[in-house]
């Protein structure tokens, strides 16, 4: 097949699936099976051919033609697919309209668990419940997926997911703050017709579209999000409305974040901040480091940025 690159003079019938002799064609699959004398099936429909149920293969068309048209733009699915299931899909497609229904196909890597294949019968998978049940939020999960291509391995390891979860926390804070600055300005980014002030921006925005259009290169796309944060010459409201662009890709829901609440300080942790800081431009750190936990006994977090310490509730 074109997808597979198969040679069908080296595919040997019985290999994968056991022998019938009422093919025609070794490489021959099916497209209605019947179902056997004597047995009700759960699922099964009336037919020109009899009772039966649609093979796996023409479900998939079946349903992609029905919902999304005649031309589908993106299909995708595991790498294991390649070889039989997508390359059949595209044999019944040019079968029954003369050509495939799919302009591209993407497959993906297998993610492995702990360095293993993930598998029932190993046990070694995880649903979304037991991502929340960690108190981990799912878009973490994919802020982690994010970070590679999706044509390249992945080992998923709690900690792996946990550093997503720091990273992805890092993000939702960058926003929040680019928020409280613009005043949770309003921001159009529909059909990405942006009107960007900086010269930086427009360079960064072309920039990931090129990463994105690269087969999807989503960690190059991450890392040009991060680089449009931490860019000193670009103006906030270029970074938020960039920012929101960029997630119509990545999907992160940057849109629902908003400025942080005003929060009142106590006197005694202005004294403790105050202190910190006086403490950082002399130098001393182990000063500050102690007035940080002072901070934190009371039950607030300071972090340091470069416009200054940010004081919020723990």
């Amino acid at each position: 097949g074109k997808l597979a690159g198969l040679d069908l003079d080296q595919l040997r019938e019985g290999a994968r699936v056991e022998k019938n002799q009422e093919k025609k064609n070794p490489t021959d699959f099916a497209l209605w099976k019947l179902t056997p004398t004597g047995v009700r099936r759960q699922m099964e429909w009336d037919s020109p051919w009899g009772k039966g149920f649609p093979g796996w293969h023409i479900e998939c068309t079946a349903m992609g033609v029905k919902y999304l048209g005649r031309q589908i733009d993106i299909h995708t699915g595991g790498m294991d697919h390649i070889p039989v299931h997508h390359t059949n899909e595209i044999a019944q497609s040019e079968g029954a309209f003369g050509a495939d229904v799919v302009r591209f196909w993407l497959h993906n890597e297998f993610v492995m668990v702990d360095g293993e294949k993930m598998s029932k019968s190993k046990g070694n998978f995880y649903t979304l419940d037991d991502i929340v049940k960690r108190g981990l939020n799912p878009l973490a999960v994919r802020y982690f997926f994010l970070q590679a291509h999706y044509r390249t391995p992945m080992n998923f390891t709690w900690e792996g997911v946990e550093a997503g979860q720091s990273g992805y926390d890092r993000l939702l804070d960058k926003i929040g703050e680019l928020q409280a600055k613009t005043k949770n300005l309003k921001i159009k980014t529909k059909n990405h017709n942006l009107k960007l002030k900086t010269e930086k921006a427009q360079e960064l925005s072309k920039a990931f579209l090129v990463a994105i259009n690269d087969d999807l290169n989503t960690a190059k796309g991450l890392a040009i999000l991060w680089d449009l944060l931490r860019d000193q010459k670009i103006t906030d409201e270029d970074k938020l409305a960039l920012a929101l662009d960029f997630d119509q890709v990545l999907g992160l829901k940057l849109d629902q974040v908003k400025a942080p609440a005003a929060v009142e300080i106590p006197a005694e942790v202005q004294r403790l901040v105050s202190a910190r800081e006086q403490a950082r431009q002399n130098k001393d750190f182990a000063r500050s480091d102690d007035l940080r936990l002072q901070i934190q006994a009371a039950g607030f977090e300071v972090k340091d940025t470069p416009a200054g310490q940010v004081v919020r509730e723990a």
